[in-house]
């Protein structure tokens, strides 16, 4: 009896620290999304000055963006909103080739700089994520920590996948 209380509990030991590690990933990727998410104040900014009648676009990204961050613990809904979040951004980048006075904006360039640095650290963030949810799921699967997580109810985690978008 000994013996199973020991290795039920190491089982479920590993499972609560691959679950932590999931926790803690998903974390730092909310911070990398919310990250991008302050970048859309300065974006709108400066696209609301160097352009005329593109009103829409501003609203349409700025509202895409206060979707996601409502979404903040539902992994499924905040995959939803944040790809929203991409298709904004890229309608915004184009408005560049409609105004090439905003294409030459400093303000501008520097937007569009930062914005690709901090979606190569969403990407890192991300596939941290993703690895950990994969290893934790796969332990699910395998005997005896299947049993030991049907009895202390771990459920699966959901992977956070974006579907790619061309470059803008």
């Amino acid at each position: 009896m000994v013996l199973i209380i020991l290795v039920g509990a190491t089982y479920y030991n590993a499972l609560s620290s691959k679950r932590g590690r999931c926790d803690e990933a998903w974390r730092e990727l909310r911070a990398r999304l919310d990250r991008r998410g302050a970048l859309i104040d300065t974006l709108c900014e400066t696209l609301r000055s160097a352009t005329q009648g593109q009103e829409a676009t501003i609203e349409k990204l700025q509202a895409a963006r206060d979707a996601a961050a409502d979404e903040t613990d539902d992994v499924l809904q905040r995959v939803q909103a944040e790809h929203v979040v991409d298709e904004q951004f890229a309608a915004a980048f184009a408005l560049v080739r409609q105004y090439p006075a905003l294409h030459a904006n400093a303000q501008f360039a520097g937007i569009r700089e930062e914005h690709t640095g901090v979606s190569n650290r969403i990407a890192a963030a991300r596939e941290a994520y993703n690895t950990a949810v994969d290893e934790y799921n796969e332990a699910l699967t395998k005997f005896p920590e299947k049993l030991v997580a049907r009895v202390f109810h771990f459920e699966p985690r959901v992977r956070f996948e974006i579907p790619a978008q061309a470059p803008a």
